[in-house]
């Protein structure tokens, strides 16, 4: 079964990227913001795990924990960083996020 690494799982395009993984049969690990949860539904093939980007020793013991545990990647999504389709217009600030 292929395995799917995505950062910023919780956000609003990292919850849909995950669950297009599951729904197709993909197993997936996904990094979450600490202090952040998942709000989808639960899956036996979802592994979701808190890890704080900037600091490279946990996305490093993060890594080895998925790479021990599935062998292999065969897809990486990197969402971090926050996603809003109605955040800006034109280059022009818009109402606050309807979707955050």
């Amino acid at each position: 079964m292929p395995v799917a690494l995505i950062t910023g799982a919780a956000g609003n395009l990292g919850r849909v990227a995950v669950s297009h993984f599951l729904q197709n049969n993909w197993t997936v690990a996904a990094a979450i913001s600490p202090g952040k949860t998942w709000n989808g539904q639960p899956h036996t093939r979802l592994h979701t795990r808190a890890v704080n980007l900037t600091h490279p020793n946990e996305v490093s013991r993060w890594l080895e924990d998925v790479f021990s545990r599935f062998g292999q990647v065969h897809s990486g999504l990197m969402l971090a960083g926050g996603f809003c389709p109605c955040r800006f217009k034109r280059g022009r600030r818009r109402r606050p996020c309807a979707y955050a």
